[in-house]
């Protein structure tokens, strides 16, 4: 929270306690868009407007939900720095769409009968949903004044000003999380995790250890990578990159952990998942789906083929790079066999 001063009576909010917070949250979580509240009480006094932007550890797949990020907007400062203030004492205004839902919602600022035919009126488009605004004179009628207005406040008083706020606010938001996870978190080849996700979420399965709960890893490596390179180019084996991440991902299950540690290697991460029986299940279903099709490339046609090394926390190792290492080498040993094979 930022700045704490003042909003100390917001620390340790419990949304769920806040009926009508906690629908605004949710409606931004199943919508994975920025949503609009208020105006409404604040927690720690004043009225507001709230944009909130939902947050996913899985971007663009918004599976996993992490939580929100809020702006909270005075709603005095932002009348006032929109030009209310200014209006004439012979015109009337009136805003209504609570929760940014538009001509049909709630009147949250002046009279509703200002609606009724209303000398102007204007949408106030906010980052997703809207405003409707209307205004009308008092029976001390003087449109020259009203038009002298009009004319100086126009673009702050339909609100551009408003969603400018916010547009400016959430963009600053978005790009610094999308980077932030694009940077340290996410692999932008294929959008897959990358070895750092795949570390925290080892350190976290490792750790709830002390609940009984076991793991397996999965390391995958693609063969004859180096080939499809070199014969066709980059180009063509980015793309291969990409196709074979889509069916690993579409092969496990959303618990799963896909994630590319770097070159043609993957790693799996399948939690609550230890018995031989459902690990040989999860290496068919990868050499069904993942190797039944071959992949196309405009006039390219070219075969997919893993080599895999399985290891299980804690059977095989009591450490997370005791266990890498353990799922590493049986998948040399995997490639080792393929190789053989395919020569005879």
């Amino acid at each position: 929270m930022y700045p704490l001063k003042g909003n100390e009576r917001a620390m340790g909010l419990d949304f769920r306690e806040h009926a009508e917070q906690w629908q605004e949250i949710e409606r931004a979580r199943q919508s994975q868009s920025v949503t609009i509240s208020g105006p409404l009480i604040l927690e720690q006094g004043g009225q507001a407007i709230i944009g909130r932007m939902p947050l996913f550890f899985d971007p663009p797949e918004n599976t996993d939900y992490w939580g929100h990020c809020s702006v909270v907007i005075d709603i005095v400062a932002l009348f006032a720095d929109s030009g209310v203030n200014d209006i004439p004492n012979n015109v009337q205004l009136a805003i209504r769409g609570l929760n940014a839902s538009g001509p049909n919602g709630a009147v949250f600022l002046g009279d509703a009968s200002v609606f009724d035919n209303p000398l102007v009126s204007e949408t106030i488009n906010l980052v997703n949903g809207s405003w409707f605004m209307a205004m009308k004179l008092t029976e001390n009628r003087q449109p020259r004044s009203l038009k002298s207005f009009l004319s100086d406040n126009v673009v702050r008083i339909t609100g551009y000003g408003i969603a400018l706020l916010f547009m400016l606010s959430f963009m600053f938001i978005f790009k610094a999380y999308r980077i932030a996870h694009r940077v340290s978190l996410l692999d932008v080849l294929t959008k897959l995790p990358n070895r750092r996700y795949a570390m925290l979420v080892l350190e976290q399965l490792s750790q709830a250890r002390s609940n009984g709960g076991n793991f397996t890893v999965i390391n995958i490596d693609l063969n004859r990578f180096k080939q499809i390179n070199d014969t066709y180019g980059h180009s063509v084996g980015d793309a291969f990159l990409i196709e074979v991440a889509l069916r690993l991902k579409q092969t496990l299950r959303a618990s799963d952990t896909v994630a590319r540690l770097g070159g043609d290697e993957f790693l799996l991460i399948l939690p609550r998942l230890s018995s031989e029986m459902e690990i040989n299940h999860i290496r068919e279903k990868l050499e069904s789906q993942v190797c039944r099709e071959p992949f196309h490339y405009n006039e390219v046609q070219l075969e997919i083929s893993l080599s895999l090394g399985v290891a299980t926390y804690p059977n095989d190792a009591s450490t997370i790079s005791e266990l890498l290492h353990r799922a590493d080498q049986a998948m040399y040993l995997d490639k080792q066999a393929r190789t053989a094979k395919a020569r005879h």
